[in-house]
């Protein structure tokens, strides 16, 4: 299984890229080099190399998600949309 993973689907869109232990496990460069990276910011690799995780604002940033749907900040793992900003409170009306 030495390249068995990287000629795989889950290496191309997870980041499962390297044998590990007899199964396909992810790493930092792996994850950043996904599909899912690219598509929705799971750039970061998970404790262990178990999997590709949303981490930090900077994985969603350099994602589509936020290019296109403007989900640029991570909340609970995964890219949301920034809060609108409370409207300005209009001056009293004389």
């Amino acid at each position: 299984m030495i390249d068995g993973c990287r000629m795989t689907v889950k290496c191309q869109e997870h980041g499962y890229c390297l044998a590990h232990e007899g199964a396909c496990r992810a790493n930092e460069g792996s994850c950043k080099a996904s599909l899912f990276c690219q598509m929705s910011g799971y750039c970061s690799v998970q404790k262990d190399g178990v999997g590709c995780v949303v981490g930090t604002n900077e994985d969603c940033l350099g994602s589509d998600a936020c290019k296109v749907r403007m989900e640029c900040l991570v909340h609970r793992g995964r890219c949301v949309q920034r809060a609108p900003e409370p409207a300005e409170s209009a001056p009293p009306a004389e």
